[in-house]
């Protein structure tokens, strides 16, 4: 993988893979892929960034799996939880 900041820009170049793919769930077709996270050199502040690409396609007609609603008692403890948690890290 190698990249480049042109105008305040990141450019990522990703070897294609040819012919794509499927993903290791199954559900997509690769067609780039950055194999994980991969350091690259770029200009922050002197430290090394982290990029993870994944550039893929789904298969004709797949749609999204939606979650179902909670419940307004599992809602209250989850927030119970959450402000439990804020005042512990004190934010």
């Amino acid at each position: 993988m190698k990249a480049k900041v042109r105008k305040g820009i990141v450019h990522l170049w990703l070897p294609l893979i040819d012919p794509p793919r499927k993903s290791k769930s199954g559900k997509t077709m690769l067609l780039a892929t950055s194999n994980g996270p991969k350091r690259i050199r770029l200009n922050a502040k002197g430290k090394t960034a982290v990029a993870i690409v994944s550039v893929y396609v789904r298969p004709e007609g797949y749609v999204k799996p939606r979650h179902r609603p909670i419940g307004r008692r599992a809602a209250r403890i989850r927030q119970k939880r959450r402000r439990a948690v804020r005042r512990r890290s004190g934010r």
